[in-house]
């Protein structure tokens, strides 16, 4: 079968040829007959080029394919999720990663098991005191997976990071000339919080981009999905990314209710309980988060201008008010502790 780009490769993998030569001995021990009834579907389309498909079973089983459009990025997600497979993260553990079933090089996709069980972010709609204890379980893997010895990939490199941003920025304030003021506070300020990361803190193995739309969870199993960004790096970086993602989830239309406020503290008030070191990058790293979601949204064209403006608002007073805010959580927990 010949390997194509785009749309051409998109139409490739949905092909009944590419599903019996490739799928079907994934699913084949023995003598085992081969899978029928496959279905096919695009679970998540990034242009043309990158996609994650969906094989489901007749007897609803489902696999994931996901197909990159970066050799290296694919080779690396690749040796990131089968690592964390066998350094613990697999088989009957309780803390997993989603079962890598092949890498396919020739086509730079990486074929995975689905992860058993419910989305946290589903979860947390439907019932808020299991998805307190979700968010709970949350915590728990991922302090599982930053204790873990592993180190698969590149470390961060932070001047990388600021790079983007400043990138970003510039394209940002060109497009708003009025917020450039603002913007350029904004990034030195961030540059101020910086001073926390200090040479030779502790890097650990991130996930890369961890919130609630990638747990999964089963009775006592968490599952966690899309480790495509998972390297060594400042373990605060993971916590900061999550708890900015839940509060985004009220935050582009309102300030962010009491459950999102109490998932929060859950899982923060979980993580360091079974986390090895302290978060000294946490306000950091939230702090960048949140001024990269502000970035982005003064870039958006089609918001309507009371919605725009209630986002920027909020980002901006939620850049400014985090010290104090972490302030007073990191108060609390050492009275709590005394």
């Amino acid at each position: 079968m010949e390997v194509t780009n785009g749309q051409g490769l998109l139409d490739l993998l949905r092909r009944p040829e590419f599903i019996s030569a490739v799928l079907d001995p994934l699913l084949t021990a023995g003598s085992a007959p081969a899978p029928t009834g496959w279905e096919v579907s695009v679970a998540q389309l990034m242009g043309t080029e990158r996609v994650t498909l969906e094989y489901r079973l007749a007897d609803g089983s489902r696999l994931f394919l996901k197909a990159y459009d970066d050799a290296e990025e694919a080779a690396q997600a690749s040796r990131a999720l089968q690592g964390l497979w066998e350094a613990g993260f697999g088989g009957s553990a309780r803390y997993r990663v989603a079962e890598p079933l092949a890498y396919l090089p020739i086509y730079q996709v990486l074929v995975m098991r689905e992860a058993p069980g419910q989305s946290l972010a589903t979860l947390m709609d439907a019932d808020e005191a299991a998805g307190l204890e979700g968010m709970r379980a949350a915590a728990r893997w991922l302090a599982a997976l930053h204790r873990a010895p592993v180190r698969i990939g590149p470390s961060e490199d932070i001047g990388q990071g600021v790079f983007r941003l400043a990138r970003r920025l510039a394209k940002a304030a060109a497009r708003h000339p009025e917020t450039e003021g603002m913007l350029i506070e904004m990034i030195e300020a961030l540059a101020d919080r910086a001073a926390a990361l200090v040479p030779g803190r502790h890097l650990v193995q991130t996930h890369g981009r961890y919130h609630p739309g990638h747990v999964f969870l089963s009775g006592d199993v968490v599952t966690v999905i899309d480790l495509d960004r998972s390297h060594p790096c400042d373990p605060a970086k993971d916590v900061a990314e999550f708890l900015h993602r839940l509060y985004m989830k009220e935050a582009k239309d309102a300030q962010p209710g009491p459950t999102v406020v109490r998932a929060a503290q859950a899982f923060l008030e979980e993580y360091r309980q079974h986390a090895l070191y302290p978060l000294v990058g946490l306000e950091y790293y939230w702090s960048y988060s949140l001024l990269a979601t502000l970035l982005h949204t003064l870039r958006k064209r089609h918001l309507d201008p009371d919605t725009w403006e209630r986002r920027v608002t909020y980002y901006r007073e939620a850049f400014q008010t985090l010290p104090e805010r972490l302030g007073q959580e990191r108060a609390a927990g050492e009275q709590q502790a005394a």
